[in-house]
């Protein structure tokens, strides 16, 4: 069961979600949460709280023609995408970066992991896929996975990717 401040599903959306990932990405959600069946939908709606709930690094961005959103990415990289008010969940997925899924990737590093994320999302601003309006990494879940939050270089690529690439900002690197 999420925690109250968590978004949730619209039944029909998480219908539909569910079924495009175990369509397009069964044996990925399979390598991911360690199981051997294909994934269930109730698995795969506690998944998205969980990567919501546990996500390391948060963004506000426009995406693909779509809305501005809150994405939320878990060290695994398990993408959680909500509305603007944190109000309903709209999608959760595994970024593979425009590849197919590469078997045992979310047992890398955290720091592995956010750093080859926060390498695509930077490619993708500089190529104009993305437009960011807002990038933080969230220390308490950081902190949680026994990572130490200030001297990593997450802290400081996430800096310079805020400074570069967020519209409107001058960034601060001196975090």
């Amino acid at each position: 069961m999420p925690n109250p401040d968590t978004p949730s599903w619209h039944d029909s959306n998480l219908t539909e979600h569910y079924k495009r990932r175990l369509e397009k990405d069964d044996a990925c959600w399979k390598d991911i949460l360690g199981i051997t069946r294909s994934l269930g939908k109730n698995e795969y709606e506690q998944a998205s709280y969980s990567a919501y709930e546990s996500a390391i690094l948060e963004y506000e961005a426009e995406e693909r023609g779509n809305p501005r959103r809150i994405c939320r990415v878990d060290k695994r990289t398990l993408k959680a995408i909500t509305d603007l008010d944190r109000q309903v969940m709209i999608t959760c997925y595994h970024e593979h970066y425009d590849r197919s899924h590469e078997k045992g990737s979310p047992s890398r590093s955290l720091v592995e992991n956010t750093l080859t994320f926060l390498r695509a999302l930077e490619n993708r601003s500089s190529g104009k896929v993305i437009t960011l309006y807002r990038i933080d990494l969230l220390k308490e879940n950081i902190k949680n996975s026994k990572q130490r939050a200030r001297k990593s270089p997450l802290v400081l690529l996430t800096a310079v990717l805020r400074r570069d690439h967020v519209k409107g900002s001058s960034g601060d690197a001196s975090e």
